[in-house]
Order: C-alpha cells, then sequence, then structure tokens
C-alpha cells in the first residue's frame, strides 16, 4: 500500500524554533519547508515562509540551532537559514546518516560506521575529527545519544560508548 507520495517515508518528525516550523522528507521526492506561525486572537496563523524540492533529508533528521538548519542531504551535510532556507555551506562527512548536537558540534553518525564530528556553525563546513566504528553490519541507521558526558554509538549487535566530557 503506497501513500499519497508515492511510497515515501516520513521519518522525521518536524522541528519547531522561532515561531517557524520545519520539515523534511526524502529520496527526491518531496523536499522540504519552513511554515511561519503567527499568534492570533483565535489560536495561530500560519504562512508559508519557503520551501525546496532539493532537500533530501533521509531517516537521519534535523537540528535547529540558534536560527539555523544542520541536516543530512543524501551523501552529505548542510546547514541553511531556517527563516529563508537559504543553503549557508555543504560538505561530506561521513557520509548519509544521523545527526545529534552538544556543546557547541555536531555529532554526525554516517550509515557506512563513520563518526564525524563538526563544529555548529553557519559561517563554514568544519569537519573536527572522524573514526570507523570498530565493527557492524549492514546499514548503520541508528540515532547517536549523549548522556552524562558520554556518546553512546549502536551498530547492529554492537554499542560503543565513547567519554565526550571536556
Amino acid at each position: 500500500m503506497g501513500t499519497p507520495e508515492g511510497g515515501t517515508a516520513h521519518c522525521n518528525s518536524p522541528a519547531y524554533a522561532d515561531g517557524y516550523v520545519f520539515d523534511a522528507t526524502s529520496y527526491h521526492t518531496r523536499g522540504g519547508c519552513a511554515v511561519a506561525l503567527q499568534p492570533t486572537a483565535t489560536g495561530l496563523e500560519a504562512e508559508l515562509a519557503w520551501e525546496s524540492s532539493k532537500l533530501n533529508c533521509e531517516h537521519g533528521g534535523y537540528l535547529i540551532i540558534d536560527g539555523y538548519l544542520y541536516m543530512n542531504q543524501g551523501v552529505g551535510w548542510s546547514c541553511l537559514e531556517l527563516k529563508t532556507g537559504e543553503q549557508r555551506w555543504s560538505g561530506r562527512g561521513p557520509g548519509k546518516g544521523s545527526i545529534i548536537y552538544a556543546d557547541g558540534m555536531l555529532y554526525c553518525l554516517g550509515e557506512k560506521g563513520k563518526m564525524g564530528l563538526v563544529e555548529a556553525s553557519p559561517e563554514e563546513f568544519k569537519l573536527v575529527s572522524m573514526f570507523d566504528l570498530p565493527m557492524g553490519e549492514g546499514p548503520c541507521w541508528t540515532h547517536p545519544v549523549i548522556a552524562g558526558g558520554k556518546l553512546y554509538l549502536r551498530w547492529s549487535d554492537n554499542l560503543y560508548v565513547y567519554d565526550i566530557k571536556k
């Protein structure tokens, strides 16, 4: 059974910040958009701020930090302005995957088991470091987790824990 979008997976949840809701889908079918929300006497008024059919955020999600979207775009990573959709930068890093944020850094986990650390700055793509996870089978589609100063990464039956305290 297909969806009205032609069977596209909608793996990401919408994100809200600064009066805007952003949502993106994947597999080059719909792209993404931001909607501006304005309070009214009877509730909220929504107005499309921008949309782009070029966005290709698959299962890895996106983050909004200080008015900027950080997301995976197929094989690379990008930063866009939330209010306008203007792309600030793009870069490859660890390849297609998922993302989490802590202490000014984007922790980007690629589906082939590469872990990348990228500065969360709209100025430029700055890959700080990257390494391969020791082992795993199949695609690494899990999302990184940060708790108590530790980074948790799961790949197939393996769980890796890294101390990332400053």
